[in-house]
C-alpha cells in the first residue's frame, strides 16, 4: 500500500528539490552553501548538478520548477528564516494536488479500487472550503460541455488535435488552480468524446488563461476552437497563441483593452493547425458565443 506522499515524492518533491539546487547554483552559491541552506549533503548537491533537466511538459514537471524557483527565492533572501515559508509553499501546493487533481489520477492507476469507492481518505476540514470552490469549477465545466455537446454542427469547430475546455478559480495561480479535460476534448461521429475535467489537466490552456487574467481579472473560462473562415464577433483579436512568441503577445495585449467574451483569432504554421480561442468570465458564456459562429458560416 503506498500512501499519497510516497507517490509524488519522484515526480513532484524530487524535482523540486532538484530544480532549487540548480536555481541556486546559478545565482553563485557554492555547493557547501546549497547544502547547508537545504539541508542536504554536499555530495547530494553535486550529483544533482550533473543531472540534466529533462524537457517534460507534465504538471508535476511544470509545477516542481516552479516551487523549486520559488522557495530557492525565499532561501536566498531570508536564509535558514525562510525555511518554514518554504516548507508551507510545498505542503500547500501537495494538498492542492491530491484535491481532485494529479495526485489522485496517480494513485487511481496504482490502486483503481481507490477511484471505484470514491475514496476520500486526503480530505479533511482544514480544505474544506478549498475543496468547495474547486468542486463548483469542476461541476460547472461538466455541464458546459454537456451544453457544448449538444450545439448543432459543433463537430465544425473541433480542432484536428481536439478541443480544450478551461476554467480557473477566481483567483487562479498555477496550472493546478485551472481546471480542463485530460487527454482533449475529441470528435468521433459527430459525437464528441471526453473524460472528466480535472485540476492541472492542461498546462497549456492554464497558461494562456493566466497571462489574459493579468489583462481581465474576469476571464476565467477558455476554450479552444478550429478557425474558420471568416469569423466575426465584437471582441476579435488577431493574436495567434498557438504560433506567436509569447513576447509578442504580452505586447499585444498591453494594448489592447480584453473585454468578454473576446476571440483571439489563431493563424497556421508549419506543422501546427490554426486554433482560435475563446475567453469569457464562465463556461456558459462561451456557448452562445460558438452557436453565432456557427450561425454565420
Amino acid at each position: 500500500m503506498k500512501l499519497p506522499c510516497e507517490i509524488i515524492s519522484e515526480p513532484f518533491l524530487a524535482k523540486v528539490r532538484f530544480y532549487a539546487v540548480k536555481y541556486l547554483h546559478k545565482k553563485g552559491l557554492t555547493q557547501t552553501e546549497i547544502s547547508d541552506l537545504l539541508k542536504i549533503s554536499q555530495g547530494r548537491v553535486s550529483s544533482l548538478l550533473k543531472k540534466q533537466e529533462k524537457n517534460e511538459t507534465a504538471i508535476f514537471n511544470t509545477l516542481s520548477k516552479q516551487i523549486g524557483k520559488d522557495i530557492a527565492e525565499i532561501l536566498l533572501v531570508k536564509g535558514k528564516d525562510g525555511t518554514a515559508q518554504a516548507i508551507a509553499n510545498i505542503c500547500k501546493t501537495c494538498k492542492i494536488l491530491r484535491i481532485s487533481g494529479p495526485t489522485c489520477t496517480l494513485h487511481y492507476s496504482i490502486a483503481p479500487e481507490l477511484k471505484n469507492i470514491g475514496c476520500t481518505a486526503c480530505t479533511s476540514t482544514t480544505i474544506e472550503l478549498i475543496k468547495h470552490d474547486r468542486y463548483h469549477v469542476l461541476t460547472s465545466l461538466s455541464r458546459s460541455i454537456q451544453k457544448v455537446s449538444e450545439i448543432n454542427q459543433i463537430e465544425k469547430l473541433i480542432p484536428e488535435i481536439g478541443m480544450q475546455f478551461a476554467y480557473a478559480l477566481e483567483n487562479a495561480e498555477s496550472p493546478l488552480d485551472i481546471a480542463a479535460f485530460p487527454g482533449r476534448i475529441r470528435r468521433h461521429r459527430n459525437k464528441l468524446i471526453f473524460s472528466s475535467p480535472e485540476f492541472g489537466a492542461s498546462t497549456h490552456s492554464a497558461k494562456i488563461l493566466l497571462l489574459l487574467k493579468k489583462f481581465n481579472p474576469n476571464i476565467k473560462a477558455i476554450i479552444s476552437i478550429k478557425t474558420i473562415p471568416n469569423m466575426k464577433f465584437p471582441n476579435i483579436f488577431d493574436i495567434s497563441f498557438d504560433t506567436t512568441p509569447v513576447r509578442q503577445i504580452t505586447k499585444k495585449l498591453e494594448k489592447s483593452k480584453i473585454l468578454t467574451p473576446s476571440i483571439f483569432l489563431g493563424k497556421p504554421a508549419l506543422g501546427i493547425e490554426a486554433i482560435s480561442y475563446i475567453a469569457a468570465d464562465t463556461p456558459d458564456e462561451i456557448i452562445p458565443v460558438m452557436q453565432n459562429l456557427l450561425s454565420e458560416n
